[in-house]
């Protein structure tokens, strides 16, 4: 529940910005006073992209620590809870993210036999850049025939992207150009 909270919380840049401030100073009118605010979250300073979220302490529930960080686009959230070596826990969950976690960023080139062309195959696109940790799976699924005209920008069919069997991306792919049908001259 903490994650899925932070995950949300974590979406509103004001948020954001509150929860990763080191210190912060705020003027009070009545009285004329000055407050100072520290973040005692020691992972703002010791790993690269966290920003937040939560420190917290309570003598049912022992150290608890709710943070985020931010790596080639997306944000990863960590949670740990009664956990006394919670700075070390984070710090080792993020080291291992950075070693696991890939981005794909292709454009992948689907030939697809035409008929009722003067060409004989389409080169179809199609393009994604999609993020996982684990290792992924790949599978096309169109037809093997397409028959003339097609259009530029058809959809002619689907990529799918597995990663441990659960589906974590589907793309178009796309015939670039229009093909024209064959036509005989007279």
């Amino acid at each position: 529940d903490m994650a899925l909270l932070a995950s949300y919380c974590v979406k509103n840049s004001v948020f954001r910005s509150v929860c990763s401030a080191k210190k912060y100073t705020a003027q009070l009118l009545e009285p004329q006073t000055k407050l100072y605010f520290s973040n005692h979250n020691r992972l703002l300073s010791s790993v690269d992209g966290v920003f937040g979220v939560k420190t917290g302490f309570t003598k049912k529930s022992g150290r608890c620590l709710v943070s985020a960080m931010e790596k080639d686009g997306a944000v990863l959230v960590a949670v740990t809870l009664n956990a006394p070596n919670d700075w070390s826990d984070h710090k080792k969950l993020y080291d291992y993210a950075k070693r696991k976690y890939k981005t794909l960023t292709k454009n992948e080139i689907v030939n697809i036999s035409i008929v009722g062309a003067n060409e004989s195959t389409v080169s179809c696109v199609a393009k994604y850049d999609i993020s996982y940790f684990d290792d992924i799976s790949i599978k096309y699924y169109y037809y093997p025939i397409l028959y003339a005209p097609v259009l530029q920008n058809t959809v002619v069919g689907k990529v799918k992207i597995y990663s441990n069997n659960r589906l974590i991306g589907t793309v178009d792919i796309i015939a670039p150009e229009s093909v024209k049908a064959w036509q005989t001259t007279r």
